[in-house]
């Protein structure tokens, strides 16, 4: 239908069909914008789930269809605002329970430099390593306090599973414009119309708020009369896809693990998932290399207070699976590679497993924590290194240090 419209817009009104017109779109599209920029409201971001009830921990992940990525902050000066960015590792699921590791740590902790906590949780399902390093430029952006960055080993080694929340790529592109260290991985992990979105968000607030007019619109029109949608599910139901489509709508890992590992069902097992983590290891990925050096590079001139560390994996697999734990030393011996890049007063950064530290922890599978107890203490220890490396004072530290040496 619309090639039908367009053949016609050409044949009767020569659109598109010169140099003037081409022109003349662009200025009447650009003018559009204007306008809309002028007329329509601005709309604050918000939360898109509501994971914990700690008052001092919000998850700020909007809709992963939302360009602008993540809310601000709810925190004002008063607290003393700490960026902790994670994915789904840094999420404890039991039946009756659902928190935060941060929620961990405001309990450990009651303040820093006089300020109570609050936690700004950068939490995105799965986050690859170019997640991380671009959730972090949006981190550093926002000014906190302290930033706590969890390294999934599953992943941050990996070069067949780089980057998943393309959400991040356009705000991702603008500011890596200004970081010409960088143009090579943006080369390499965005597109021209991520920089064009990008620019485009920047100028034009409605670009930017297109999520918020995109779901108004929607429940104006999605049961409007011959717009309606209500069969489109069933419709789509019933219809087998064919191989082709099954595979181009297949996550990158789970393609890896069917088709290069052979392993269509590899998510509850340890070997399965040491045969990941080893491959991922041994490839020695340049491209994952260079975005370590660049989170690195990122941490140690913000001069922001950081805790870099690598997540906990399951410890029973560890204690038990000699394949899954020499996995899990190949993912640590690659970490370690970059302590000299993290090597700053203002960066705290262990490369070993969070599970080498702590008693054994419950897990669903891999990486999914069931109950983590033990890694409050533990993190909160590691917190209070930080503290004393950079100067800064925790009444919390000051009673854990009492009880040790009274130990």
């Amino acid at each position: 239908m619309i090639e039908r419209i367009n053949g016609f817009a050409a044949r009767r009104f020569g659109v598109g069909t010169t140099a003037g017109s081409f022109v003349r779109i662009h200025v009447w599209a650009v003018g559009f914008l204007v306008v809309l920029s002028l007329v329509l409201p601005a709309h604050a971001a918000q939360v898109a789930t509501q994971f914990t009830k700690n008052p001092s921990v919000e998850n700020l992940a909007l809709d992963v269809n939302d360009p602008r990525g993540f809310a601000r902050s709810p925190f004002g000066k008063v607290r003393f605002r700490i960026a902790w960015i994670t994915g789904s590792e840094g999420d404890i699921t039991d039946v009756n329970y659902r928190e935060f590791l941060p929620s961990l740590i405001t309990k450990q902790l009651a303040g820093i430099n006089g300020r109570r906590i609050g936690v700004d949780a950068y939490v995105l399902d799965g986050m690859r390593a170019a997640d991380d390093y671009f959730t972090l430029l949006d981190v550093i952006q926002s000014k906190p306090d302290m930033i706590v960055m969890s390294l999934n080993p599953t992943w941050i080694t990996s070069p067949m599973a780089i980057h998943q929340s393309t959400q991040l790529d356009s705000r991702a592109a603008v500011q890596l414009l200004s970081k010409p260290t960088s143009w090579p991985l943006a080369a390499g992990l965005l597109s021209p119309s991520d920089l064009a979105w990008g620019l485009a968000n920047s100028a034009f607030q409605p670009l930017e708020n297109r999520q918020y007019y995109s779901n108004r619109i929607h429940k104006l029109f999605d049961d409007f009369g011959p717009l309606s949608r209500d069969g489109r599910a069933a419709a789509l139901a019933v219809r087998k896809p064919d191989r082709s489509q099954l595979i181009l709508g297949m996550l990158p890992v789970n393609f890896w693990f069917q088709y290069r590992l052979h392993e269509p069902r590899a998510w509850h097992s340890a070997i399965q998932w040491a045969r990941w983590m080893e491959r991922a290891s041994q490839v020695n990925s340049g491209i994952n290399k260079l975005i370590l050096r660049a989170i690195a590079t990122e941490l140690r001139d913000s001069k922001i207070p950081s805790y870099v560390y690598d997540a906990p994996v399951n410890s029973q697999w560890l204690a038990t699976n000699s394949e899954f734990a020499a996995a899990v030393g190949g993912v640590e011996r690659h970490l370690e590679q970059f302590r000299s890049n993290f090597a700053a007063r203002n960066i705290r950064y262990q490369p070993l497993s969070a599970t080498r530290f702590v008693p054994p922890l419950a897990f669903h599978d891999v990486m999914h924590l069931r109950r983590a107890g033990p890694m409050g203490p533990y993190l909160a220890g590691e917190l209070c290194q930080l503290i004393s490396q950079v100067g800064y004072k925790s009444a919390g530290c000051a009673r854990r240090s009492e009880t040790s040496n009274g130990a």
